[in-house]
């Protein structure tokens, strides 16, 4: 089973692993009046849900089994149309370009190597409309502060985890819930730099404890 089958199989998963869509992405999508709208590492489908709610053609994109059980169980219970797919977000997206009118991930694409977070987000890029909305939450560098105790060994003090490093910026915990899983640390202007370059026109930035939110609009 692997560590996101694991997490979403609990019944109830801890509270780091959900995050609300807030009213000022909300507000974003409504500006352009946003139809389809698509959640890459959607969970157990609690975002995808609200949307449905809210009169949205809601997409998810999930890598977890487990995860898309429940969002699919929940949507039936809830009378909502939701589209799940299962699929590994660091492979090709299954999508006709310019299809989606936004697309947002929240605490998930820090979880691969830089190279495969730079080819994901071309692929953002690629099925969005052009003006179309892409916010993205990750974990910040400056919230991690790994002290080296021997050879691509650090320990991180407030998370009181052993990490084992891959690269820059690029860690792997040792033991935890997430043990294993690929963790990447951004530092906001270089998420800002790196998405703008690839063809987004930088909106706006909110910080969020150890993570930061930015928003961005296709060109």
């Amino acid at each position: 089973m692997s560590v996101y089958d694991k997490i979403w199989k609990q019944k109830k998963p801890k509270g780091y692993y959900k995050t609300s869509i807030s009213g000022q992405v909300m507000k974003l999508f409504r500006q352009i009046k946003a139809e389809r709208v698509l959640d890459i590492g959607a969970g157990d489908g609690t975002n995808l849900i609200y949307l449905a709610k809210k009169g949205f053609q809601s997409y998810g994109l999930e890598i977890s089994k487990e995860g898309i059980k429940k969002a699919r169980k929940k949507a039936k219970q809830e009378n909502c149309i939701v589209q799940v797919l299962e699929a590994d977000m660091f492979h090709p997206l299954h999508y006709k370009t310019e299809f989606f009118d936004a697309v947002y991930s929240y605490q998930t694409m820090n979880h691969g190597r830089h190279g495969q977070i730079l080819k994901l987000l071309k692929e953002i890029h690629r099925i969005l409309k052009p003006g179309g909305i892409f916010s993205i939450k990750v974990v910040q560098r400056k919230s991690f502060k790994p002290k080296k105790l021997q050879k691509d060994i650090y320990y991180e003090k407030s998370r009181e985890k052993t990490y084992k490093f891959l690269e820059e910026n690029t860690y792997v915990p040792m033991q935890g819930e997430e043990k294993g899983l690929v963790h990447y640390y951004f530092t906001r202007e270089q998420l800002k730099r790196e998405v703008s370059q690839i063809g987004f026109k930088f909106l706006n930035l909110k910080e969020a404890g150890h993570h930061i939110i930015e928003n961005f609009k296709k060109k």
